[in-house]
């Protein structure tokens, strides 16, 4: 099942830069999640990119800021009792493509993309003013404010995509493509 703006033609388990990380290797909490988007924006603006002086830091920041929260994103919202998220990234022309990958319940994805689709058909700015509302009335979690904001701030188009997997679990795709350098 797709969900949004998921491009099928980029490779998975591929790109300029690919991770996978199993919990029986070490322990990962999605607090860890800033340091490793940090080191991963650092190395692919240094290494993989090729960028003007004056772009170096925007991109630096676009992609720190959304590596750390779609893998935090992965970490969080992971149903395996072993950890099993990978991060990739890939650039194509003058977008930059943030995949993460996890695995949920089915239960948990039936909700999920009932979810997404409430998110991704709605009036950005007035989604995210609804979800604040909503947060501070009910102290509620899960309200999505990060991808509004990859949306809102980032320019990210989103797209999720859902495979059942042979244990009982669904390996959850999630995409975020934008532009390089913000033009608007």
């Amino acid at each position: 099942m797709l969900v949004g703006d998921f491009d099928t033609n980029v490779k998975m388990d591929a790109g300029d830069i690919y991770l996978k990380f199993y919990s029986d290797n070490f322990t990962l909490n999605w607090e860890q999640a800033s340091k490793l988007a940090d080191y991963l924006s650092h190395y692919y603006t240094q290494s993989v990119l090729s960028c003007t002086e004056s772009q170096h830091k925007e991109v630096l920041n676009n992609v720190s800021y959304v590596v750390n929260e779609l893998f935090e994103n992965s970490i969080k919202f992971n149903s395996a009792s072993d950890l099993d998220v990978s991060i990739q990234i890939n650039t194509q022309e003058n977008n930059i493509t943030l995949i993460t990958t996890n695995n949920l319940s089915k239960e948990k994805v039936t909700k999920f993309a009932a979810f997404l689709k409430n998110l991704l058909a709605a009036d950005p700015e007035a989604y995210l003013v609804e979800k604040i509302t909503e947060n501070i009335e009910k102290d509620t979690s899960g309200s999505g404010l990060g991808y509004i904001t990859l949306i809102l701030n980032y320019h990210a188009k989103l797209g999720f995509k859902f495979e059942e997997q042979d244990n009982g679990l669904v390996k959850v795709f999630t995409m975020a493509k934008m532009p390089m350098i913000s033009d608007i």
